[in-house]
């Protein structure tokens, strides 16, 4: 696989993991509570066991997710999954489109991603797995990784990647966390990734929200 970035984001947790067959996973950055991780990898790589190292606290960003208001919770909550999936999406094409600095590593603009069914069961499959199971992990509880949840979907990827988030509670909120992280803006900014699947769900406290983005490039 390719290069592994392992970033974390915001009083929303996110993650991110890219990996080339000879690079080394790089931090990503967190809120204290709340985590945010990274994971892009390409057929082959198999990630470090141990995730939790890679979580960083994210104060300013933090700091800004906590205005949220109060009823944002419930809002998120009764729309239609879809309709949040194509907000996060609308938004990551945006940011695609106009070509970003994500920490050291520029990126140009390039093509829009474009939804992806089997992506989008794979993303809402485990940010319920993370859900139900009250974890924060790329890990899934049955051991999957994302290439593995990938496979799964019927999807055939020459690389795979994947941004988790918990606490934002808007589409806006968890983008914005995102792109705020190197590891989590690569993911988001590759250009050899062509589709994309977004899935969230609301943990057993309310108003707790697990998110999740599956990026792949088709092949292999």
């Amino acid at each position: 696989m390719r290069r592994c970035t392992r970033p974390r984001t915001t009083a929303a947790t996110a993650s991110p993991c890219t990996r080339k067959r000879r690079s080394s996973p790089r931090d990503a950055t967190g809120r204290p509570s709340r985590l945010a991780r990274v994971m892009r990898v390409q057929d082959g790589f198999t990630p470090p066991r141990n995730n939790r190292r890679m979580i960083r606290p994210f104060a300013a960003l933090a700091t800004v997710l906590l205005l949220a208001p109060a009823g944002a919770q419930t809002l998120l909550a009764s729309r239609p999954p879809e309709i949040v999936a194509a907000r996060v999406l609308d938004l990551v094409n945006q940011a695609r489109a106009q070509g970003r600095r994500c920490g050291a590593q520029d990126f140009p603009p390039t093509a829009p991603l474009a939804e992806a069914q089997p992506l989008e069961a794979a993303a809402r499959a485990h940010a319920r797995d993370m859900a139900n199971g009250g974890f924060f992990e790329h890990r899934g509880s049955n051991g999957s990784q994302p290439r593995d949840r990938v496979r799964a979907s019927g999807y055939r990827a020459r690389l795979t990647g994947e941004n988790i988030a918990f606490g934002p509670e808007s589409a806006e909120e968890v983008v914005a966390g995102w792109l705020a992280s190197p590891g989590h803006c690569a993911n988001i900014m590759d250009g050899r990734f062509r589709h994309t699947g977004v899935g969230f769900a609301e943990g057993r406290k309310a108003g707790h929200y697990y998110w999740v983005q599956t990026f792949a490039a088709p092949g292999g």
